[in-house]
């Protein structure tokens, strides 16, 4: 087989260019060069591929994409039909813009992936024109497949994650930022209503609209628990490893044992626990009335600043000891 270098130092539109006319058609018909050269069942595949692409592209791509850029134009409703004579309302289905939305990225993502397999052909005839340049033995499948199991194993053994990563990762992600460009809210609820793109017009509104007065009080919040619970976790967790490590302190099993307890427990249970404790007449109110640090009870989980507090607090006891 052709030195691996050389397919580096051939780019395929050279490929395309030099090559002879089954290597200029495989840009055009998919596995066309393996087909020629006996790689059947890989020229196969190719073109397999290509032909449920294009019926796919015609029956559902188009259409999908179509419903991606309107998001609907029918919606739900009653109409009158007359039958034998009597006038009847009659449910209408309109379209659903969240399914549109969602068949649209997905068609996306669909055509993405075809054009990785696109690219693999183009590389394949590449490899073709560079194996009969150099008079080396065309490999057969077996021999391709065997790459793929031995030398590119950790490429085939990521093709199902990666799959599924962007079946449940990416597309559900890009279809929540893509939400943020329509006027979906609870006026705008399909399948009952459809709702439309409205560009930038929410950002708009979360800047110097109605919802000022709300964004920006819940993001300054966010940011402050967000600080605080990442960096008090790790400072906290940190210091306790250091301490539990430390020379000449007994019992370190012991000790490790008591503070992971807090994870091992579910968090259910645990966070049932911590409601107790900042109860108004739970233990950690009256024992600062005990040692006479409050006269009253301090309203941890009503009052909304000590709420937020108290977040930061229970946070912290459940995750700074993951360092131990």
């Amino acid at each position: 087989m052709a030195n691996s270098s050389l397919y580096d130092q051939v780019s395929v539109p050279e490929a395309f260019k030099k090559g002879s006319i089954d290597i200029k058609l495989s840009f055009f018909i998919m596995g066309f060069a393996n087909l020629v050269n006996k790689q059947f069942i890989k020229g196969f595949l190719f073109l397999i591929s290509e032909i449920a692409f294009l019926i796919a592209f015609v029956t559902q791509v188009i259409p999908s994409f179509q419903g991606l850029i309107t998001l609907g134009s029918q919606t739900q409703g009653m109409k009158e039909k007359v039958v034998d004579g009597v006038k009847l309302q009659v449910a209408v289905e309109g379209d659903n813009s969240m399914l549109m939305l969602i068949f649209g990225l997905a068609s996306l993502i669909f055509c993405l992936v075809f054009a990785y397999i696109y690219w693999c052909n183009l590389k394949s005839a590449r490899n073709l024109y560079v194996i009969k340049k150099t008079g080396a033995k065309v490999p057969s499948f077996k021999e391709d497949f065997m790459t793929l199991a031995n030398g590119r194993f950790h490429m085939t053994l990521m093709a199902v994650p990666l799959i599924g990563v962007l079946l449940f990762t990416i597309l559900p992600l890009v279809y929540m930022i893509c939400l943020a460009f329509t006027n979906y809210d609870h006026n705008h609820l399909p399948p009952k209503s459809l709702f439309d793109w409205v560009g930038l017009a929410n950002f708009g509104n979360v800047l110097n609209g109605r919802m000022a007065g709300t964004f920006f009080p819940v993001l300054s919040w966010t940011l402050i628990w967000a600080v605080f619970a990442t960096v008090t976790n790790f400072i906290f967790g940190v210091i306790l490893a250091l301490i539990i490590n430390a020379k000449g302190l007994r019992l370190k099993k012991l000790w490790r044992t008591v503070f992971v307890i807090t994870i091992a427990v579910p968090q259910f249970i645990s966070l049932l626990l911590m409601r107790n404790f900042l109860n108004d007449q739970g233990p950690f109110n009256a024992l600062l009335e005990k040692i006479g640090l409050i006269s009253h009870p301090l309203p941890f989980l009503s009052d909304p600043l000590w709420a937020k507090v108290s977040i930061i607090f229970v946070i912290c006891g459940l995750v700074f000891p993951l360092p131990c």
